[in-house]
C-alpha cells in the first residue's frame, strides 16, 4: 500500500509534467489565433515542437555525457575510489547488498570530508557510482551505514538519475518553446499591436516553467521516500535507515562543526539535503497542526547516540514547521515515519 501509493503519485506527477509543454503551445496558439485570426495546421505544431525539441534534446545529450564526469570534477579529486583493501567488511557489505538489490556499481568512493552524507550518480541499474563521506563512516554505526547504502542502492534500482534527466527535459523544452514562440506569434496581422500577446506569452512561460520546477521538486521528494522504503525492504529492518536519517539530520543540526557545507549544485544528490540539514530541527516557526510523535511502540529507533526524547522533540518541531514546496528532500520526520509505516506493512515491527 505505502510503496504502491508512492508509485502512483510518481507516475501521475510525471504525466502532468509532460503535459505542460503541450499546454503552453496550445494555449499560445489558441490566443494567437483569436487575436490575429490565424488558422494553425498540424504542421505548425510539428515545426515548433520539432525545432524546440531538437534544441532541448541537444542540451540533454550534453548533460547525459558530461554529467557523471562533471560531478567528479566538482569535488576536485576529493573522492578516493576504494576496493576491498580499504575496508574489507564495508566492501563486502556493499557488494552483497548491491547483488541482493539487483544493481551494479562501477565505482565506490569515499569523499574526504567530515561532512555526514552519501550519494549515488550514473545512469542505468548496472552503472551506479556510490559515494560515502568520511564523516558518515566515522559517525554512523556499521548497521546505520548499511541502511544508508540500502537507500542509495534504491536510487540505482529505481533508475532515479535517468528519471531526473528525463524530467529535466520538460523545463528545457518549455524554455525552447518560449524562445521560438515569438517567431510564430502575430504573423497574420502585422498592423496590430502585439504587446498584449507578448505579455501573455511571458506569463504562460513563467507559469508552465515554474510549475515544472515545482513538480520536479515533488518528484524528488517522492523518490527519497521510495529509496527509504527500499532500504527497509532490503535490510528487512527499518532501524538502520531511521537511525541513519536521525543522525544525518538532527545530529548535524545540533553539532555545528559537522554541518554540511557541500556546494549547492549537487545538494539534490545527497541522502539528506545540505541546504536544509542545518536548520531542519529548528523549523517550528509556525504551528500548522498539532502533531504528536510517539516512537515508543517502535523501540529504540534513535540508536545509542541519540536521545529518544530529544529525537521526538526535534521531529515534532519539524512537523509543526511544515514543508516547503521548494524542497528537494522531504522533512526527515516524515521520512522516519514513512519508513516505520512501511516496516509495519511488511510486519517487520
Amino acid at each position: 500500500m505505502y510503496v504502491g501509493k508512492l508509485r502512483a503519485q510518481l507516475i501521475f506527477t510525471i504525466f502532468i509534467m509532460f503535459l505542460l509543454p503541450f499546454i503552453f503551445v496550445f494555449a499560445l496558439f489558441y490566443i494567437n489565433s483569436e487575436i490575429y485570426d490565424v488558422t494553425y495546421k498540424t504542421q505548425d505544431y510539428l515545426i515548433i515542437f520539432g525545432i524546440a525539441g531538437a534544441f532541448a534534446g541537444f542540451q540533454l545529450l550534453l548533460l547525459y555525457f558530461i554529467g557523471p564526469a562533471s560531478i567528479e570534477r566538482h569535488y576536485g579529486g576529493q573522492i578516493q575510489w576504494i576496493s576491498s583493501d580499504y575496508d574489507s567488511r564495508l566492501w563486502e557489505m556493499i557488494q552483497v547488498r548491491a547483488k541482493e538489490a539487483g544493481v551494479g556499481l562501477t565505482k565506490i568512493g569515499v569523499l574526504q570530508t567530515d561532512e555526514i552524507n552519501a550519494f549515488v550518480y550514473g545512469y542505468g541499474k548496472k552503472k551506479g557510482r556510490l559515494v560515502l563521506t568520511q564523516g558518515l563512516l566515522k559517525h554512523l554505526d556499521f548497521d546505520e551505514v548499511e541502511g544508508v547504502v540500502g537507500h542509495e542502492l534504491g536510487h540505482v534500482r529505481h533508475r532515479d538519475m535517468s528519471i531526473t534527466l528525463m524530467l529535466i527535459a520538460v523545463p528545457l523544452l518549455i524554455s525552447s518553446l518560449y524562445r521560438f514562440s515569438f517567431y510564430t506569434s502575430g504573423r497574420g496581422r502585422r498592423d496590430r499591436n502585439n504587446t498584449w500577446l507578448i505579455i501573455v506569452i511571458i506569463i504562460l512561460f513563467f507559469a508552465t516553467y515554474f510549475a515544472s520546477i515545482l513538480l520536479m521538486r515533488y518528484v524528488s521528494r517522492i523518490r527519497e521516500y521510495y529509496a527509504d522504503a527500499h532500504s527497509v525492504e532490503l535490510l528487512k529492518d527499518p532501524r538502520p535507515i531511521v537511525q541513519g536519517l536521525a543522525k544525518l539530520t538532527y545530529k548535524n543540526a545540533i553539532t555545528e562543526d559537522t554541518i554540511i557545507k557541500t556546494r549547492t549544485n549537487t545538494h539534490a544528490l545527497m541522502i539528506v539535503s545540505p541546504m536544509a540539514s542545518a536548520h531542519q530541527a529548528d523549523e517550528a516557526r509556525k504551528t500548522i497542526a498539532e502533531v504528536k510523535v510517539d516512537l515508543d511502540k517502535y523501540g529504540d529507533v534513535g540508536g545509542a547516540d541519540i536521545d529518544e526524547e530529544k529525537l521526538e522533540d526535534a521531529m515534532e518541531k519539524e512537523l509543526k514547521g511544515g514543508e516547503s514546496i521548494m524542497r528537494t528532500h522531504p522533512l526527515t520526520a516524515k521520512r522516519i515515519l514513512g519508513a516505520l509505516k512501511y516496516a509495519e506493512e511488511l510486519k517487520l515491527i
